[in-house]
């Protein structure tokens, strides 16, 4: 049965990303000021959490098959990978041609091989990711999809176990040895994220008397989180701050569809887009932006008209 609300969940989650790089470049590239907290970071969290429950609830039936994992990740790398390379070499093209239209990024022949292999490498001093800005987080999904095709061997109760020895171990890896930037992606607590989703698919598949209160786990959990975000959680601050209200944000929209509620035929032609929109925003972007420099427009259009500041 499809869930149509996941959809729009999707569109709000690429609105949410795109917002949050306009703010980035109307804020680091334009010189625009902004008081106001940018919450649109919170779309990648989001999609990580999507991507945990889509995963579970679409492979239900592929746990311990014949050639399941095999077949998981053809599927994922044929909808991933082609559109990802397109958009990847276009950047590189522009890259190589032409570097005068970047300002940080160079043309580094390990970062392009880690780029198209979608493994985390140094872009700029100090910064880890692939050229294509929003290219980061597909390294985290690809690194989700393979630990996903490895739990397909096993019996679907033994999934989440899987998943948190995974997790916990890479945590506790990068806690405490120094490892390679390409190691990272594995020892990164955001992973926890496709956890939370995939525990919500769990349980609505098998115990779904059970969600409401893992529902109410996740309200609480944001809860204390939020009156104490002034501590220091390091690594885990993303995921508690942002990963848990998703978490929550996707189990309500669960609900509201179940009792009825319409799914927006925009919003979910846009979230069938999403992959889309998410790859190619930052060229859209850059452009605008150096339109804005090329012409007087910093100065005469107002702040407003992108933040909703005072």
């Amino acid at each position: 049965m499809e869930i149509k609300i996941i959809q729009a969940l999707r569109a709000i989650a690429a609105i949410g990303v795109i917002s949050y790089h306009i703010n980035f470049i109307m804020i680091n590239r334009l010189g625009y000021s902004n008081q106001n907290v940018d919450i649109g970071i919170m779309g990648v969290d989001l999609f990580f959490v999507i991507s945990g429950f889509i995963m579970v609830y679409t492979c239900n039936k592929l746990f311990k098959k014949p050639k399941s994992s095999v077949i998981f990740l053809m599927r994922r790398l044929a909808r991933i990978i082609p559109i990802y390379w397109i958009y990847n070499s276009l950047l590189v093209i522009l890259l190589f041609f032409i570097p005068n239209l970047f300002s940080n990024l160079k043309f580094n022949l390990n970062s392009v091989i880690s780029s198209y292999f979608l493994i985390l490498s140094e872009i700029t001093p100090k910064v880890n990711g692939t050229l294509l800005m929003t290219g980061w987080s597909l390294c985290y999904e690809m690194y989700f999809y393979f630990l996903f095709a490895i739990t397909l061997f096993f019996h679907r109760k033994y999934l989440l176990l899987i998943l948190s020895c995974f997790f916990i171990s890479g945590v506790i890896l990068g806690l405490f040895y120094t490892i390679p930037i390409w190691m990272k992606v594995a020892t990164n607590p955001i992973l926890f994220e496709f956890l939370i989703g995939a525990a919500i698919a769990t349980l609505f598949l098998e115990k779904e008397h059970l969600l409401l209160s893992f529902s109410l786990i996740l309200f609480i959990a944001s809860l204390a989180v939020l009156f104490i975000h002034d501590l220091n959680f390091g690594d885990f601050t993303r995921p508690l701050i942002f990963g848990l209200p998703c978490g929550l944000f996707l189990v309500l929209a669960i609900y509201l569809e179940k009792i009825g509620l319409h799914t927006s035929k925009i919003l979910k032609s846009m979230g069938d887009s999403s992959y889309t929109l998410y790859l190619i925003h930052p060229f859209i972007l850059s452009a605008i932006g150096k339109f804005f420099i090329l012409f007087p427009l910093i100065q005469s259009i107002p702040s407003k008209i992108f933040f909703c500041s005072l």
